[in-house]
């Protein structure tokens, strides 16, 4: 390197998801067919805005399977690559709209809710437009073929997939080990905010039944304070009421013995 020479920049792409989910398969390998369900990515990568050497988008096709860490198949497919894939098999949409055209026919590839495949609606003679997506395997190439299944059997759209090389399937697991790393924190932190939430709900809980114990005890002394302030109002009227009565029979003593003495004087 001359030294005052200097070079552009060349700044990583910009990456943007546009889908990340389940496709049902059926794969052919070796004369054999088994139906799986893999999952699905689709990037897009535009060159950034800082780039200074000019870039094409490109779509980035990512096929795995949850239950195989070790599948790992992958197509890329940039402008112009595009444009001789929509000669070739006769797509009616730009390298812009393709991204949806294809999320769509995804989601009709997987089962409705009442057990039927996804369909476009019914047409003539009421039958319902399946689609389904088949991937057959060779030396060379993998070939993911979206098919529709009506009253004759037509090929939508045939994707030419790679296996992924040992760096491709390194930097998978390093990115699939990474994620799940990350679920586990937000795992640890979701169960310690919850850890959290118990041990304050449970201090509060304590603190009321504490609450509820003094006031039990208050109201038991207050009981108590009334129940003998009732006994001695008891008392004292008892108390007044006998004394009344010895009052009264005094007095009516007299007077009986007054009366008795003027009866003996007459």
């Amino acid at each position: 390197e001359k030294r005052g020479e200097t070079f552009p920049s060349v700044s990583a792409p910009q990456v943007r998801v546009l889908f990340d989910g389940e496709l049902p398969v059926t794969i052919s390998d070796a004369g054999k067919e088994e139906s799986r369900v893999l999952t699905l990515r689709l990037d897009m990568e535009s060159p950034s805005s800082s780039n200074m050497v000019a870039g094409q988008r490109r779509l980035c096709f990512r096929l795995t399977d949850e239950k195989d860490s070790f599948f790992l198949h992958h197509f890329e497919l940039d402008e112009s690559g595009y444009r001789e894939l929509r000669q070739q098999q006769r797509i009616n949409c730009d390298f812009d709209s393709f991204p949806k055209a294809f999320i769509e026919t995804v989601q009709l590839c997987k089962p409705e809710r009442d057990g039927t495949r996804g369909g476009t609606g019914t047409e003539s003679g009421g039958a319902r437009c399946k689609y389904r997506a088949e991937m057959s395997f060779s030396e060379r190439i993998n070939v993911l073929t979206f098919l529709q299944i009506h009253t004759f059997t037509s090929v939508v759209l045939q994707l030419n997939f790679c296996k992924g090389d040992e760096a491709t399937l390194r930097r998978y697991l390093a990115e699939k080990g990474e994620a799940f790393k990350r679920q586990c924190e937000e795992k640890e932190r979701a169960l310690e905010v919850a850890s959290n939430s118990v041990r304050s709900l449970t201090g509060d809980v304590d603190r009321l039944r504490n609450e509820l114990c003094k006031l039990n005890m208050q109201k038991g002394q207050e009981a108590k304070q009334i129940e003998l302030r009732m006994q001695e109002r008891l008392n004292a009227n008892e108390k007044a009421a006998l004394e009344s009565r010895k009052a009264l029979q005094r007095e009516l003593e007299e007077k009986f013995e007054s009366e008795r003495n003027e009866l003996k004087q007459q």
